[in-house]
């Protein structure tokens, strides 16, 4: 399941705005003495939505919207329990300055100046990170969201000789590795580059996971990160995450990783295994091209390995077990982690089904066969 948690939020938070009349707009200003950053969706015909976080916590609060008869927009907040908890009355001054009020629910009234956030003016200090670089294009509210992350190493650990260093984020309390300056890789800092991008993206997931009915309290999403691999040659790690930033139900998914610690290249699974010839990624070719490799000749095959090692059976009712593991379409794109014994999968189910999601090992010797051509290390 690579990268799922980051897709979802990906889509939910930095959706593009751009055909017919919808436009997001963001905002800078205060509240009372308190600065924040503002984001207004506008959808045309009346049909608003917007949050904000202040600049002190950095946490997504989401508002509902309602229109006034005198042309006043109302933004609140609310839970189960209190009608309203904090409420923004605007007005609109011109396209993108906005003033009003705040007041929360005892009738507390504060002042709200709001005006177009001018991202020439942000002092990012991590602008040579390819991922704030994306964010600056498309996601400006995380662009100055992350111009305010503290970063602290906390702790060291240590896995079969070699030492990772640990940092914590502040706003966020989210929790990850580095490669020790201790070690000898000779692509310790493009790699360390990479796992930084990897923390800032937690970061902003975390403070970005937000829902209508509770105040975003930067635990919305549970993160472990565990190392799996690591010798002279590649470093394996993998990244799971529980989360619920509002709908329906909470979630899960885990992504591993793989580096070579000479290039700093990041493998994908397919870079390792190979079924046929026409084995491709999607970086690669196209989701087309990569798509129909896996549904052709990788689920199939790692299907048929799991069946025989783990010697799975279709269940008699699917309805009662739907942990149908012999189903080869939940082959299709399992999450994995590169580890001493050889590679283990998780399947992904269909949403009702997550609980069938354990994970199963193919050992080395076994795959052995499949190993891509062009992946230089022996499967061990």
């Amino acid at each position: 399941m690579k990268n799922t948690l980051f897709c979802l939020l990906f889509l939910c938070l930095l959706f593009s705005f751009s055909s017919g009349q919808n436009k997001r707009y963001i905002l800078e200003g205060n509240i009372g003495k308190s600065p924040v950053v503002f984001m207004l969706d506008d959808y045309g015909n009346n049909d608003l939505s917007a949050k904000y976080f202040y600049k002190s916590t950095l946490r997504d609060i989401r508002l509902e919207y309602e229109k006034a008869k005198n042309g006043d927009l109302i933004f609140s907040f609310a839970d189960t329990y209190i009608k309203y908890k904090e409420k923004f009355v605007l007005k609109r001054k011109s396209t993108t300055v906005f003033e009003g009020i705040w007041k929360d629910s005892k009738n507390k009234e504060l002042s709200v100046s709001l005006h177009e956030a001018d991202l020439s003016q942000i002092k990012n200090p991590f602008l040579d990170s390819k991922y704030i670089q994306q964010l600056r294009k498309e996601a400006p509210e995380n662009f100055i969201r992350s111009s305010y992350l503290v970063f602290r190493k906390d702790t060291v650990s240590g896995y079969n000789g070699h030492k990772a260093d640990w940092y914590s984020e502040k706003f966020s309390k989210t929790s990850f590795m580095r490669i020790s300056a201790t070690e000898k890789s000779e692509a310790k800092n493009v790699i360390n580059k990479k796992l930084f991008d990897l923390h800032l993206e937690m970061a902003i997931n975390q403070l970005s996971c937000s829902n209508y009915s509770a105040y975003n309290d930067a635990e919305g999403i549970d993160y472990s990160t565990s190392i799996s691999y690591w010798d002279s040659n590649l470093l394996g790690f993998s990244n799971f995450s529980s989360y619920f930033c509002g709908g329906a139900h909470p979630d899960f998914g885990s992504t591993g990783y793989l580096f070579d610690l000479h290039s700093g290249k990041e493998y994908e699974l397919d870079d390792i295994i190979a079924f046929d010839k026409s084995v491709t990624t999607e970086a690669k070719t196209n989701f087309t091209a990569y798509s129909a490799y896996r549904s052709n000749f990788f689920a199939p095959n790692l299907a048929k390995l799991m069946i025989k090692q783990h010697q799975f059976e279709k269940p008699k009712d699917e309805e009662e077990d739907p942990c149908d593991y012999t189903n080869v379409e939940y082959w299709n794109f399992p999450s994995w982690t590169y580890t001493k014994e050889g590679i283990v999968f998780t399947p992904i189910f269909y949403r009702a089904a997550r609980s069938c999601e354990d994970s199963f090992l193919l050992l080395f010797k076994t795959l052995m066969p499949y190993k891509n051509k062009d992946f230089k290390y022996q499967l061990k």
